[in-house]
């Protein structure tokens, strides 16, 4: 009977449904008495419904799963300025950690920069909110990925990339691909961006969007091994896909410098 008992115990331990985990929604600071009352009174409105439909749309294109909420605090502030060194002025984000070990973060949205400039914010706020999602996802865990992964998944999401690799190019014209493509280890620069983006369309195009996004979530799910993570869903080494990659944009750069050169000498013909 005791045996039939603690069997029963087992079954009823096995069966019985996992606690969920515990989702918040994200949070806006409602209130602001800086001198850009104006671009805070425009965005107040505009960032909540903004913060849903790109929420679900980098769901879907990056494999993040964030539609039902949030696993650390998550609040949207709006302020006058931004520190040094943000690779943004117009928004960034910023993670803290609480003395009991357990995160926060906010995305700052800066007044100043938007009052004079905010025909892309939607990308920069998208481009943001990967990093958010990203560290939401793996808590600590995120700073361990390299500048690589982070910033090219986010001007991937953002749909950043096409653009802005094609000014690049068009800006250095006279440049080979070696100027922008160096690596994906290393120190990482301004130029560094056109490379990471690459490695992430190399593996949309090669592999399919399913892969990509499966990516994203073993990456997640592994803690950061990113090597376990390609091999596991694109079936290339670290070592392959770091080759194969950089060939890729290597292509790609030189495609679109022939396409630049193209558009140059058309508007010299008269």
């Amino acid at each position: 009977m005791k045996q039939l008992k603690s069997l029963l115990i087992i079954l009823a331990l096995l069966v019985a449904p996992l606690k969920a985990e515990t989702l918040q929604e994200w949070t806006m600071e409602e209130n602001y008495s800086g001198p850009y009352s104006n671009s805070f009174n425009k965005l107040r409105y505009e960032v909540p419904i903004l913060m849903r439909q790109t929420m679900i749309d980098l769901s879907v294109r990056c494999g993040l799963d964030f539609q039902e909420g949030w696993r650390m605090p998550m609040i949207v502030r709006f302020v006058d300025g931004s520190p040094m060194g943000v690779e943004n002025v117009l928004a960034y984000v910023q993670m803290g950690r609480y003395s009991d070990g357990s995160y926060a973060q906010s995305l700052n949205i800066n007044l100043a920069a938007y009052d004079k400039e905010h025909f892309n914010f939607d990308k920069v706020f998208a481009h943001e909110l990967v990093h958010a999602m990203l560290n939401d996802s793996m808590g600590g865990e995120s700073n361990s990925l390299p500048t690589w992964f982070h910033e090219g998944l986010a001007v991937y999401g953002a749909g950043q990339g096409d653009q802005m690799t094609a000014a690049y190019v068009a800006r250095y014209p006279t440049v080979n691909a070696s100027y922008f493509i160096n690596g994906l280890e290393g120190p990482h620069g301004a130029l560094d961006y056109a490379e990471d983006y690459l490695a992430f369309k190399y593996i949309h195009d090669r592999h399919g969007v399913t892969s990509l996004q499966n990516l994203i979530k073993e990456v997640i799910k592994r803690k950061g091994d990113i090597p376990g993570a390609l091999e596991y869903t694109c079936f290339e080494n670290w070592d392959e896909f770091k080759d194969n990659a950089r060939k890729f944009s290597e292509d790609e750069i030189s495609r679109l410098d022939r396409q630049s050169g193209s558009r140059s000498n058309e508007n010299k013909a008269y």
